[in-house]
């Protein structure tokens, strides 16, 4: 599996993409366009076998709404993952940790405790009333905090 960590903005988004266990792959910033959700997506599915990716989005539900909504379309597992608290920001803030943080979350050992709420299956359709992501199949919110 590839964790893909998205850190969402306006105008670029920053995505970070490590193997299993944590070693860094590739980095790259796309823009946040319907043309970079396409760029980013082939992106990563250069870097490995297109199913065995998942993506952990920062911003899913503002600026990230529109990839997460492109990635869903096309069946990837996504994952929303909360910003970094700021006491827990030891090694400062830029895109790039940001980034790393969210693919970091997306590897984490504790994700397994939270089942399929977090992670979004191919099978389900996520799409809120606000353009929130929701999990319609069992109700429950799919975002989640590392850290």
């Amino acid at each position: 599996m590839i964790a893909v960590g998205v850190d969402t903005h306006k105008e670029r988004h920053y995505a970070v993409a490590l193997d299993q266990v944590g070693q860094l792959l590739a980095e790259r910033s796309f823009a946040a366009t319907a043309a970079g959700y396409v760029e980013l997506q082939r992106w990563a599915e250069r870097l490995v076998h297109a199913r065995a990716l998942v993506f952990g989005l920062e911003g899913a539900g503002s600026w990230g709404a529109g990839l997460c909504q492109h990635l869903q379309h096309a069946r990837y597992p996504v994952l929303e993952v909360e910003r970094p608290r700021r006491k827990d920001r030891r090694a400062g803030k830029s895109d790039r940790i940001d980034a790393l943080a969210a693919a970091k979350c997306v590897l984490s050992p504790s994700l397994s405790t939270w089942g399929e709420t977090l992670i979004i299956e191919e099978s389900v359709n996520l799409e809120g009333e606000n353009g929130d992501c929701w999990d319609v199949g069992d109700g429950h919110e799919w975002s989640r905090g590392c850290g």
